[in-house]
C-alpha cells in the first residue's frame, strides 16, 4: 500500500524546524534584536542623544566666532543628537556588563562612543570636511569646556547602569538546562 503524505505533515516538519532553530536563538545569553527594544535600552539610548547635544551646543559655542551660518547653528546639535544616540547604540555591547572588569568595558566603551559621535555627527554637519574635523573639534570643545566631558561620562555611565539592570533581568529570565537556556515559565 502506498503511502501518502499530507500537507499537514509537511507543514508540521517545518513548524519543528522552525521551532528548532527558535530553541538554538533561546541558547544564546545576549540580548535578542527583538528583546532589545525595552525601556531601560531606549532610556539609554536617550542619555547618549542628550548627551551628545550637549556636545553638540558647546561646539557651536566654543566655535561660534560669528562666522558659524545660522543653519550650522541649529543643524550641528541636532546632527549630534542623532549621533549620540548611534554611538551609544553601536557600542551597546559595551555596556551593563558586572563588577569592575565591566565598569572598564564600560569606559572603553564610553570613549569609543565619544569618538564614533563626532565621527557621526561631523559628517551629519559637513560631509567631507566634517568626518575629517569632527573628532578634532571634538576633542577641543572637551578640552576647552571639561564640564562637557563630565556630561558626556555622566550619561554614559547612567545608561552602563540602567543596562546592567537590562542585562541582569534578561539572564533571570533564563533557566539553565542541560541543552542551553530555555525561558522560565
Amino acid at each position: 500500500m502506498k503511502e501518502t503524505v499530507r500537507f499537514s505533515q509537511i507543514i508540521g516538519n517545518f513548524s519543528g524546524l522552525m521551532n528548532d532553530q527558535a530553541d538554538e536563538w533561546d541558547r544564546c545569553d545576549m540580548i535578542q534584536p527583538l528583546e532589545m527594544l525595552t525601556a531601560r535600552v531606549c532610556a539609554a539610548v536617550g542619555l547618549g542623544a542628550a548627551a551628545g547635544c550637549v556636545c553638540g551646543v558647546a561646539a557651536v559655542a566654543t566655535l561660534d566666532g560669528g562666522e558659524l551660518p545660522t543653519f550650522l547653528k541649529f543643524w550641528v546639535p541636532v546632527a549630534s543628537l542623532l549621533a549620540g544616540a548611534l554611538a551609544v547604540l553601536r557600542m551597546l555591547h559595551s555596556f551593563g556588563h558586572p563588577g569592575g572588569a565591566g565598569y572598564l568595558r564600560a569606559v572603553n566603551g564610553m570613549v569609543s562612543a565619544a569618538f564614533f559621535a563626532a565621527l557621526v555627527a561631523g559628517t551629519l554637519s559637513l560631509p567631507v570636511y566634517g568626518t575629517m574635523f569632527g573628532p578634532l573639534i571634538a576633542v577641543t570643545v572637551l578640552i576647552a569646556a571639561p564640564s562637557v566631558l563630565a556630561v558626556w561620562f555622566l550619561a554614559l555611565s547612567a545608561a552602563h547602569i540602567l543596562l546592567a539592570r537590562e542585562r541582569l533581568a534578561h539572564r533571570a529570565m533564563r533557566v539553565r538546562t542541560n541543552f542551553g537556556y530555555k525561558r522560565a515559565s
